[in-house]
């Protein structure tokens, strides 16, 4: 079963047996025609719908998509997911970061981030030269920095702390 609630305010539960479809315990038949990889005709209870997708965020599990020109939002949880709510251990499932590391041995070009600075996911941190190649070092999620364990021109090694968050 999985749990999908739409724009953060219906939830509904979906389940899938036997190659049926059941929403809310009543079973849902659809004829689906794909246009194309984004786009979808759906025919239901002699209704029809124009589907566009427009996101899909697996990591978040969330998929943005225009049904009839109405923009939604669908957020989905799985059986495990809502079991874990339901027992109060959902917080297991964030895992703290507490640092950065090397992915590979390299020149530390440029720091672009300074001690208690607040970054967004996918913000960049620093430059690596590794190879003779620049990697961008990013942000793996909203965090604080905490210390700059490396300087620039400074060499690591594969695995070295760089920076540790807060």
């Amino acid at each position: 079963m999985t749990e999908a609630t739409i724009n953060q305010k219906n939830i509904y539960q979906i389940d899938i047996n036997k190659g049926e479809t059941f929403i809310n315990a009543q079973k849902m038949q659809a004829d689906v025609h794909k246009e194309n990889a984004y786009l979808q005709h759906v025919l239901s209870n002699n209704a029809s719908f124009k589907v566009a997708i427009h996101k899909i965020d697996k990591e978040n599990k969330e998929v943005v998509l225009t049904i009839n020109g109405k923009k939604v939002s669908v957020t989905l949880r799985s059986q495990t997911e809502m079991l874990l709510a339901s027992l109060g251990l959902n917080k297991m499932l964030v895992t703290k970061l507490d640092a950065i590391k090397a992915p590979m041995p390299g020149l530390i070009q440029t720091i672009l981030v300074t001690e208690g600075q607040t970054v967004q996911k996918g913000e960049p941190l620093l430059i690596l030269e590794a190879m003779k190649m620049e990697n961008v070092i990013k942000a793996p999620a909203n965090v604080t920095i905490g210390k700059i364990l490396v300087a620039a021109k400074n060499t690591v090694e594969k695995g070295a702390v760089m920076i540790s968050f807060e």
